[in-house]
Order: structure tokens, then C-alpha cells, then sequence
């Protein structure tokens, strides 16, 4: 899927009226007429249009990514992205949520964003993982949302838990009192070997943002029951 930031570039070079055939035509201008003629004759003989019908979307993503190695490589995310936004008809509500997804992917960085998406698997599924993520999440989440309520899973789940994210890693989180603790438990917590705490501590600052004190006795019986790192 295209992305809305990237129009004005897409529209210049590939949807402007005749710019491709011009360049196009001053290259082949170039050419000597046998080479215009060999062209001509490998495109006719030598060319041919094939049709790749996976049977479902793990077999198109491993198609994808196989096909695409010299590109950047699709990742769940940009899979979902493309059901999400797909689902949304008016025009205008589609852009709007592309953008705001974006502005989320850009706020963590594209492998934070794909580690929330585990994360929040976790959060609504609330077990481990039995199988990859691509196969799990639309039937563990995203059929919760489709169709009808795309824009609520884009504005309800992935703005806000990302934002939520970006606060737990930077230790940033604000209050009008207490986010020193709430802070300081999130700089603990990041120092253990392993992220089982995440999950807890992205529904914990999501559900309860505006009450650092109940954050803060979360958080502390959180830190308690995990090993500490070596």
C-alpha cells in the first residue's frame, strides 16, 4: 500500500501523464535502430506475465519477501496496515488512519513497532505465543475489529499503545506528581534479560495513565516477580 506521505513523490514520477514515455522515448532516441529492433523482439518473444495465486496470506508473505530481497522487506505489520486501512471506504477516513499508523510506526522505529504488535497479541490474547505472529494475530485480534471497526482499532489500540510504548522505553511518562517512581520502575524493569513484563506494563499505562500511584504499586509488584538480569 502506498503511503499517503509518499504521494507527491509517486504522483511527480509515476502517475504524471506521459513523464515515464518521455524519458522513455529520449533514451531509446539514443539507440541505434538495430538495438530499438533486438528490444522489440525480446520483449515479444521473451517476456512473459506471470500470476503468482497464493493460497493464503503466510504463503503470499513468503512469496513477497522472497521476491522482494533487494527491497525493504514486508514485515506483519505491513500486512496488517494494508487489511486495516483496506476495510476503511470513505476516502478520506482511510487517509487519516494511514497516517496516524505511520506517524506511530515512525514515533518507536519499524522493529519496536513490529515487537508492539507481539506485545499486544499478548495483551488481548493473554498467553504465550503458539505459532507466528502473521497466523495468530488476525484471528486473536484483528477479527475483533473487521469489518466495521477499523478506524476504533487504529485510533483505540495502535495510536495510543504505541504512544504507551514510546513512554515505557524512554522512561518518560508524566503526571502532575508521582512519575519520578512510575519512571524509575520503567528504567528497572529494563534491565532484566527478558520482555514477559512488557505486555503487563503497555495495558497497565494504557488503562490506568492519569493514576501514577496505582501505576507505581503495579509496576513495583511487576519488577518483584521477575529474575533479575546477570
Amino acid at each position: 500500500m502506498r503511503r499517503p506521505r509518499d504521494a507527491e513523490f509517486f504522483r511527480k514520477h509515476v502517475q504524471t501523464g506521459g513523464a515515464n514515455a518521455l524519458a522513455l522515448y529520449r533514451e531509446l532516441a539514443r539507440w541505434s535502430e538495430e538495438r530499438r529492433l533486438g528490444l522489440v523482439r525480446m520483449l515479444g518473444e521473451r517476456t512473459f506475465l506471470v500470476v503468482v495465486a497464493p493460497p493464503d496470506l503466510e504463503s503470499a508473505h513468503r512469496i513477497f519477501s522472497v521476491m522482494n530481497s533487494r527491497g525493504l522487506d514486508l514485515s506483519p505489520t505491513d500486512i496488517f496496515k494494508s487489511q486495516i486501512i483496506g476495510a476503511l471506504e470513505d476516502a478520506q477516513e482511510s487517509e487519516d488512519c494511514a497516517r496516524r499508523w505511520e506517524d506511530a510506526e515512525e514515533t518507536l522505529g519499524r522493529d519496536d513497532f513490529a515487537d508492539l504488535f507481539l506485545h499486544l497479541r499478548m495483551i488481548y490474547e493473554k498467553k504465550r505465543a503458539e505459532r507466528e505472529l502473521l497466523k495468530e494475530f488476525p484471528t486473536q485480534v484483528l477479527n475483533q475489529y473487521l469489518p466495521g471497526k477499523a478506524e476504533v482499532f487504529v485510533n483505540d489500540v495502535v495510536v495510543p499503545y504505541a504512544e504507551a510504548y514510546a513512554q515505557i522505553r524512554d522512561a518518560r511518562y508524566e503526571a502532575s506528581f508521582g512519575s519520578e517512581k512510575v519512571n524509575a520502575w520503567f528504567k528497572r524493569l529494563q534491565q532484566t534479560d527478558n520482555n514477559d513484563w512488557r505486555p503487563a506494563a503497555l495495558w497497565a499505562l494504557r488503562n490506568h495513565e492519569h493514576d501514577p500511584v496505582w501505576l507505581d504499586r503495579f509496576l513495583k509488584a511487576r519488577a518483584w516477580t521477575l529474575p533479575r538480569s546477570s
